[in-house]
């Protein structure tokens, strides 16, 4: 405060620091809405690139999901589709036996890249039905190797056992493949704003 010769109160100083007061909060002002400004476009454009990101991973997912599971519904349809409980896998034919362990090779290379997609509930369903494919392969091929058992206990019982591991690989191939496609459905369908379970 300050009063001038006449005794008068002068207003002026005031007057200046109110100036240079609202001057500083104005600029203030500008330089804080410029830096939200700032980081709301770094936001936008982060969750932009993640969102393409995602679509991109969805997409290469969906692809090697498909391609192993049409594969294994491959095996599944030359084998536990045709056999009746009276036959079984004996009357899978040489040229079927064939194309079987073409398609297991086949799901190992596919599986890498299923692998490489994840996520882990998936890695693991899809080894079980890897397993399950080269087991059946592996089985077929080995009765067709084995003679024919005619009045010898030792290659009837060979049979017998070869019979039952295909069945049994072939019902754990229908169980986890019909998981594989509920789990990969479920996480195909993940939309990556909700926290995901898989």
């Amino acid at each position: 405060m300050s009063f001038s010769q006449s005794g008068v109160y002068s207003n002026a100083m005031d007057a200046g620091t109110a100036a240079i007061c609202g001057a500083l909060a104005g600029s203030a002002g500008t330089v804080l809405a410029a830096l939200a400004t700032g980081w709301a476009q770094r936001e936008s454009s982060r969750i932009g690139v993640r969102a393409e990101y995602q679509r991109d991973r969805r997409q290469s997912r969906h692809e090697n999901y498909r391609k192993f599971i049409a594969a294994a519904d491959e095996i599944k349809d030359l084998t536990l589709y045709q056999w009746t409980p009276l036959t079984g896998p004996e009357t899978t034919t040489p040229e079927e036996i064939v194309r079987i362990t073409e398609l297991a090779n086949e799901l190992r290379a596919i599986l890498v890249e299923v692998q490489l997609a994840g996520p882990t509930r998936v890695i693991e369903i899809a080894g079980t039905v890897y397993v399950a494919c080269k087991q059946l392969s592996m089985t077929l091929e080995g009765l067709t190797g084995l003679p024919e058992a005619t009045g010898q206990p030792d290659r009837t019982l060979a049979r017998e056992s070869l019979c039952e591991w295909t069945r049994a690989s072939a019902n754990l191939l229908s169980e986890s493949l019909g998981a594989m496609k509920v789990i990969a459905l479920n996480v195909l369908e993940d939309d990556g704003i909700s926290r995901s379970r898989y």
